[in-house]
């Protein structure tokens, strides 16, 4: 059993963490860099710095995910909702007592983004190259207006 030291300070930061995410609903996007990747040491929950952008026809994710393998990585598109889950492992051959500096997230993590377009999951891929997952999603066809030509006689 590990015992964690209770910090006065944790309140505000859960505090902080609901209110950017009332924000982000709110106002539909994050354009200001997330403190939500740091991992709580209370808690033990980490979510990974994301990169979300919008082209014509698309959604791109990228998450910074070093060290992960492929195998040990999950990504799910529910309605408009993208969840990525994974775990990465300690290298075993280090000891706790070895380390120098341990400020790497190991253990299991999970990140999910809700988009406020309608999303087409057949079309989904995704790649992993360097560290960086990156998923591109179709959006759906449904949502793109249809232009006709006005003809004024």
């Amino acid at each position: 059993m590990a015992i964690i030291k209770w910090s006065p300070f944790k309140e505000f930061t859960d505090l902080k963490r609901e209110m950017d995410s009332l924000f982000d609903e709110f106002f539909g996007r994050r354009t200001l860099p997330s403190r939500r990747a740091k991992p709580s040491r209370a808690s033990g929950v980490y979510f990974p710095p994301v990169d979300v952008y919008e082209k014509t026809d698309e959604i791109v994710i990228k998450v910074g995910i070093p060290g992960v393998k492929k195998e040990d990585l999950e990504v799910t598109l529910l309605e408009n909702t993208l969840t990525v889950k994974g775990q990465r492992s300690k290298d075993a051959e280090v000891r706790e007592g070895d380390y120098y500096y341990l400020e790497q997230h190991y253990g299991s993590f999970s990140r999910s983004i809700t988009f406020p377009v309608e999303l087409d999951p057949e079309g989904m891929k995704a790649s992993y190259k360097d560290g960086v997952l990156e998923i591109i999603i179709p959006k759906s066809k449904k949502e793109k207006p249809r232009e006709i030509e006005v003809r004024v006689s």
